[in-house]
Formats: structure tokens, C-alpha cells, sequence
């Protein structure tokens, strides 16, 4: 089916294997800019009855200089190949879909007894926006049925959830326990969790995560520090919202990369001798009121890059292999600052 569009130019390769196959394609760009257009008229796959016997995963690969990038992909996610950018029709869906990436969900979206049909995904990726004003009620009943969707896909390996209100601004996330998605390695989440409790239900494999917008009283670092298999945390704006952070002795031992962006509130980062004993990569981006690095990292070995952005302050203790901080990260660490 799929050399059969290609013949009749339907869809452009983008990539082909070895052996000559095609590997990933996208549709021609005249037909894209038809479609994004006029969303609300796209019914996606309608009438292919057979289509569940071809069909493994949707994708899209969008260049990332097109206009309709961010929207698709978001700001941040560079290693995302997969996407897809629907207005939701009827149906019918490929029941045995694995990777579902870069869907559309507003208030009218059909996910009840439509997409929450879908058991087999692996990979799941959601952007939920409310699409007009005064729609929040529906679009919270929307989030719960989002939600008891992916308690029942049990066999997840990647999340990504983002909320957002009419005005493109962070908004509720509504996500129960996840401890239970045992094959849950990779979770990226923007938007405030009702749940603030969330972050002690994470998965014991869970590998990267991404909190963006959360609006954590309490220090995450004290509980997400007890996941033994976490390589990645990268907490961005708004993710907590207090001032103080406490890294303690044991936390984190398989942490490699950590990145602090635009955490604007904190004012105090203290590191256990103990802590982080495999981190290799540090990041911190306009964190404005950090003013230092904590002691405890001189006890981290294993660190060989810091990245410090927009923390004159910050900066200036570093700068120049010298300064009060230097000796905190002076074994082997390689530093860069941007102003």
C-alpha cells in the first residue's frame, strides 16, 4: 500500500533502508499545508477498513525550519522522529497501534470509546489544549478520560502529556499512579498535576524524566532520588515552585544528567556527600536566584560538564578557572558559560 502512494505521489521518501525499502515518508507539502489549514474538515483514515493489517505507527517528519514544527514536535524535543498533527475523526483506528505521537486533544476530541479503544501503545504522545473560552469543564472531564486511558496501557514504554489552556498557557494534568507501567522508562509531562502526589507513583525501570510546569510545593529531589534506574531529570519552569533543594547521600545512583531550567524560585541547592554518584552532565539555566553551586559537588567525581546560562553571579564564581565556586568542580570538569 505504502509503494502504491509513493506512485502515485501521495507521499514523499524521506529516508530508505539498505535493502532499498522505504524507511520513513511524509506527505508532499502542498497536501500538508491543505490539511493544517482546514483541520476541523480532515477526517484522518476514514473508510480504510483494511488499514489495521498495514499500519504499525503513524509518523510525520516535519522539517524542523517549517512554520508548523513547534506545534507538532514542541520546543524541546529534537530526539522525537514520530508525530502526528490530526484533527480526530471517526475512525476506524488501528487497533494494533504501537506509537501514537504528537496527537492533538481539545474538549471535542474522540478519545472516549475512540483513541482510549487503542490498548497496544507503546509510545504515546499528547498535546491537550482547550480550543475556545469557557470550556475548561469539558476539557477536565476530557483530562480524566485521558488519564484512565493511560492507566490502562499497560504496555507503555514512552509518555509525553502537555496541558494547556485557551491562551497557550500551562494547565491542569490529570494523571493517577504510574507505579503499576512496569515497562515505563521515558515520562515527559508539562502542565500543573492535581495529583501532586504523582511523583512518588513513578515506575522503579523509569529511565528519563521531564517535569515542566508541575507546580511542586515540596522538593521532588527527596523522592525522585529513590528511583534506581533514573539516568536523566531535567525539571523545567515552574516544575517547583519552592526555594530550597536537598540532593541526599545515596540519591540518584544511576543519574547522569541533570538540567535545572528557569527554576526562578530557588534560592538554595544543597548536594550530600554521597549524592550523585554517576553524574557526568550539569545544566542550570536561568535559575536567577541560585547564586551559588553547592559544596557537595566537589565530591562528584564522576562530573565532566557544567553548563551554566544567563547567572552572572553564578558565573563569575566559575569564570576563568577561578572564583569561590572553582574548586567545587575543579577535577576535570569542563565548564561553559552563556551569558
Amino acid at each position: 500500500m505504502l509503494k502504491s502512494w509513493w506512485n502515485h505521489n501521495m507521499v514523499q521518501v524521506t529516508q530508505k533502508k539498505l535493502n532499498g525499502k522505504i524507511k520513513t515518508c511524509r506527505l508532499p507539502e502542498a497536501v500538508r499545508v491543505h490539511w493544517f489549514a482546514k483541520p476541523s474538515k480532515l477526517i484522518f483514515l476514514q473508510g480504510h477498513t483494511n488499514i489495521t493489517s498495514v499500519i504499525r505507527r503513524l509518523a510525520d517528519h516535519v522539517d524542523e525550519n517549517d512554520a508548523i514544527f513547534d506545534h507538532i514536535h514542541g520546543n524541546d524535543t529534537a530526539s522525537l522522529t514520530l508525530a502526528i498533527h490530526v484533527r480526530l475523526g471517526r475512525g476506524p483506528f488501528p487497533m494494533d497501534l504501537q506509537t501514537l505521537w504528537g496527537i492533538f486533544v481539545d474538549e471535542d476530541s474522540l478519545v472516549r470509546n475512540g483513541l482510549d479503544t487503542l490498548l497496544t501503545i507503546t509510545k504515546l504522545g499528547l498535546i491537550c489544549k482547550i480550543s475556545r473560552p469557557f470550556q475548561k469543564t469539558a476539557m477536565s472531564e476530557q483530562l480524566d478520560v485521558v488519564a484512565n486511558w493511560v492507566q490502562n496501557l499497560k504496555n507503555l514504554r514512552s509518555l509525553m502529556l502537555k496541558s494547556f489552556d485557551e491562551l497557550n498557557q500551562p494547565w491542569d494534568l490529570h494523571l493517577e499512579s504510574l507505579s503499576s507501567h512496569v515497562d515505563l522508562t521515558s515520562i515527559y509531562l508539562t502542565g500543573k498535576l492535581k495529583n501532586q502526589h504523582l511523583v512518588s507513583e513513578f515506575p522503579q525501570n523509569l529511565v528519563e524524566l521531564t517535569l515542566s510546569a508541575s507546580g511542586l510545593a515540596e522538593d521532588p529531589m527527596q523522592i525522585l532520588d529513590k528511583l534506581p534506574n533514573l539516568q536523566i531529570l531535567i525539571l523545567m519552569s515552574k516544575s517547583f515552585t519552592g526555594k530550597k533543594m536537598l540532593c541526599s547521600f545515596g540519591g540518584f545512583p544511576k543519574l547522569e544528567v541533570l538540567k535545572f531550567k528557569k527554576l526562578e524560585p530557588l534560592e538554595e541547592w544543597n548536594v550530600e556527600e554521597g549524592a550523585l554518584p554517576s553524574l557526568k552532565s550539569l545544566e542550570i539555566d536561568e535559575c536567577t536566584y541560585l547564586m551559588v553551586l553547592p559544596d557537595g559537588l566537589r565530591h562528584v567525581r564522576t562530573l565532566r560538564e557544567l553548563k551554566v546560562r544567563k547567572l552572572p553571579v553564578l558565573s563569575s564564581r566559575i569564570k576563568d578557572n577561578q572564583g569561590e565556586d572553582w574548586n567545587k568542580i575543579a577535577h576535570g570538569c569542563h565548564v561553559l558559560i552563556e551569558d
